[in-house]
């Protein structure tokens, strides 16, 4: 829309979206309405409707001026919440979706996630060489969590060192069919990361997203 009843050296082109407009804020828009209305031709004064209409025009704008404020306000409130509450769990353990575990002592927890129930099933256990160490069966279990405790030893029976090992597992139902098993890594959080103002989490050597927590234990 022209904005007419201005010298030529005045005019300028604002587009349907004034916010969107980089030449057009709203208190500039509101010194051309009124140097408009001192500058117009007392024998052609402007329409109603056209008049009407900037002022439309210009709450609209304000309105959304408004609007784009709250929402930083909002934004930076529940960006802090969220910091706050990331903090709150350092220290504590967290479980997260993740396909290694650390072996220290002489045993170590597996945590996997069904996602249906199953009527065999086998969980391997890798070294850091890619070599599968150990593998355990699993009979029949229902969906949902498992926990399986890993002995630290290899398939003779000998006692494995100390160290991080990956898990892999796959399970069958009664009718033979593929069911999908994941691995969960319960760790500790040591610390909170900030990325581009986001926090995330460092559980055990890796860092992960708030939203990938499943369980928090003390």
């Amino acid at each position: 829309m022209e904005i007419n009843g201005l010298p030529e050296n005045l005019r300028v082109q604002s587009s349907q979206d004034p916010v969107a407009s980089k030449d057009l804020d709203k208190d500039a828009f509101l010194k051309l309405l009124v140097a408009q209305l001192q500058n117009q031709n007392p024998l052609e004064p402007m329409e109603n409707t056209e008049f009407i209409g900037q002022m439309a025009q210009f709450s609209s704008l304000e309105q959304q001026v408004q609007t784009n404020a709250n929402l930083s306000e909002l934004a930076l409130a529940t960006s802090a919440q969220i910091g706050s509450q990331a903090v709150n769990l350092v220290g504590k353990q967290v479980m997260v979706q993740g396909d290694t575990i650390e072996l220290v002592g002489s045993e170590a927890d597996v945590h996997l996630d069904l996602s249906a129930s199953i009527a065999t099933g086998q969980v391997e256990v890798v070294n850091e060489a890619g070599d599968v160490v150990r593998r355990i069966r699993l009979g029949a279990q229902p969906e949902g969590p498992l926990t399986v405790t890993w002995d630290g030893r290899d398939e003779e029976g000998q006692a494995l060192p100390p160290g991080t090992y990956r898990i892999r597992a796959e399970g069958l139902d009664d009718q033979g069919r593929t069911v999908a098993i994941s691995a969960q890594m319960l760790a500790r959080v040591d610390a909170v990361v900030f990325e581009s103002g986001i926090p995330r989490l460092r559980v055990g050597g890796r860092i992960v997203n708030l939203g990938d927590v499943r369980e928090v234990r003390p």
